[in-house]
């Protein structure tokens, strides 16, 4: 699979403020985001932008509070360019 499709998502997580969110799934994509990012840059990522309804579901879930993404810091927003869930910055 392309290295950049893997980055960039050529299939995106369904999670909009309708649905009810798996949290399970969505720290799985995203577990797997940051590890292709790490692969293809030589390391992690230092801040991921991520949409306000999913930091909401982590933040419900206290997945932050088991410090699961280390040092990275995740940032809330309402909109990503391209409409992905989350992107490295």
């Amino acid at each position: 699979m392309n290295v950049l499709a893997k980055l960039f998502g050529s299939k995106k997580v369904a999670a909009t403020e309708g649905n009810a969110l798996d949290v399970n799934q969505l720290l799985h994509s995203l577990d797997h985001y940051i590890d292709v990012y790490e692969e293809s840059n030589g390391l992690r990522p230092e801040r991921i932008l991520l949409k306000t309804n999913i930091h909401k579901s982590f933040t419900q879930a206290g997945v932050y509070s088991s410090r699961r993404f280390g040092n990275i810091l995740m940032i809330p927003t309402t909109s990503i360019k391209g409409g992905r869930d989350w992107q490295a910055i």
